[in-house]
């Protein structure tokens, strides 16, 4: 992401495949580099992200803006190059409130210049229409899979629904991966060393209990 592109959503192809941990672990690591973050709670249904950073449905945040016309209160409740704007509570109405002027307001008002990123939870790109609607000042989306539970279908069908939306996928985080029993992982560190023998003639017994890691160079 370039210094045009400071604003992402954090969404993902269907529930419970870790998107709001991967937007708070996000703002920590970014924080953590010096840089100054701003996190937008926009899953106004679940409103998980508030939570996570200390703070309740009752504290005023982001509905309270778009329902009450009240000024958004921004937090600072961790690290302090960390700022969050919390939802501020819950609704079954977020599609049309996200869709609203005023939501489009609050991002004309947002100085971006105080901040390196901007980081916008949202609800499930298949789930709900809020990811789309807020395309109206939000570009660029990371998606959030989780193996042995997204649906490979499911995760295309998102992804083309962001495209469609004029919303560029800059990347996808791959939630609760076991890197070393994946299918790369094996390949290239476990069996990749003996590929090219001759066939009948296998040496994996040669070098049997040995780290294949120090086989590998490259």
């Amino acid at each position: 992401l370039g210094p045009e592109n400071k604003i992402v959503m954090i969404t993902s192809c269907e529930e419970n495949s870790g998107k709001t941990t991967v937007a708070a672990n996000l703002a920590v690591i970014i924080a953590q580099e010096g840089k100054r973050v701003l996190l937008i709670d926009c899953d106004l249904r679940k409103a998980q992200l508030s939570k996570m950073f200390g703070l309740t449905t009752t504290d005023r945040g982001l509905l309270d803006f778009l329902q009450k016309d009240a000024t958004p209160k921004i937090y600072n409740k961790a690290l302090k190059m960390i700022d969050i704007l919390p939802a501020g509570g819950k609704t079954e109405d977020s599609g049309t409130l996200l869709n609203s002027n005023r939501m489009k307001a609050l991002f004309n008002s947002i100085d971006t210049a105080q901040y390196d990123l901007i980081i916008v939870d949202t609800p499930p790109v298949t789930r709900v229409v809020d990811p789309l609607v807020l395309a109206h000042s939000i570009k660029n989306a990371v998606v959030v899979v989780r193996p042995k539970y997204s649906f490979i279908e499911t995760v295309r069908w998102g992804m083309n629904e962001l495209r469609d939306a004029d919303i560029n996928v800059k990347g996808i985080v791959v939630n609760a991966a076991k890197i070393e029993t994946s299918y790369y992982y094996r390949y290239r560190y476990g069996y990749g060393y003996g590929y090219g023998d001759d066939i009948g003639k296998s040496k994996k017994s040669k070098f049997k209990g040995q780290k294949s890691v120090k086989k590998v160079h490259s």
